[in-house]
């Protein structure tokens, strides 16, 4: 439904718009108890809210939700800086918060 709306945009601009690669996508769960539970575990940690972002990131995940119907997922990742290049780095302090993260999540499901 996405790529019939780029394709209608781009024909509207007169753009050619041409789809090389249809990557699988996990759609967005506006009801997930997982969600739920990492924005609990990242105030209690971090006494702010997390932020979400819809983004083109993780295609794996997409390819996963495709074989298990129902899949509760989220996609949480450290600060990675110029992705895909040369010059890709990722914040060392943000990779143990995201840990110390996922570790909350855990210890919170366990209860």
């Amino acid at each position: 439904k996405e790529l019939e709306k780029l394709q209608k945009l781009a024909e509207k601009y007169g753009f050619k718009y041409k789809l090389l690669i249809k990557n699988p996508f996990f759609a967005y769960n506006a009801k997930s108890k997982l969600r739920k539970s990492l924005h609990e575990a990242y105030h209690k940690l971090y006494a702010k809210e997390a932020k979400e972002r819809h983004i083109h990131a993780c295609v794996e995940g997409g390819v996963i939700a495709g074989h298990i119907d129902g899949l509760d997922m989220c996609v949480i990742a450290p600060d990675v800086y110029d992705l895909h290049s040369v010059s890709e780095r990722v914040s060392v302090s943000s990779v143990s918060r995201v840990y110390e993260w996922v570790m909350e999540t855990l210890r919170n499901f366990a209860k």
